[in-house]
């Protein structure tokens, strides 16, 4: 399951889609990413592989 952290990363960056945003917010950046990067593992783990890449 994908943490309320992350959608609320998701519509901050959605709302302020700016470099200058997103440097401020790097180190929620990589917990969102560590957060979908396991969720996809897990996923594939159960057999319900999915073909999305979420590159860093």
């Amino acid at each position: 399951m994908l943490k309320k952290t992350t959608f609320d990363f998701l519509k901050g960056l959605k709302k302020n889609n700016t470099k200058e945003w997103f440097d401020k917010n790097r180190e929620q950046y990589r917990e969102v990413y560590e957060n979908f990067k396991i969720r996809f593992q897990l996923e594939g783990l159960i057999g319900t592989t999915s073909n999305f890449r979420f590159m860093p």
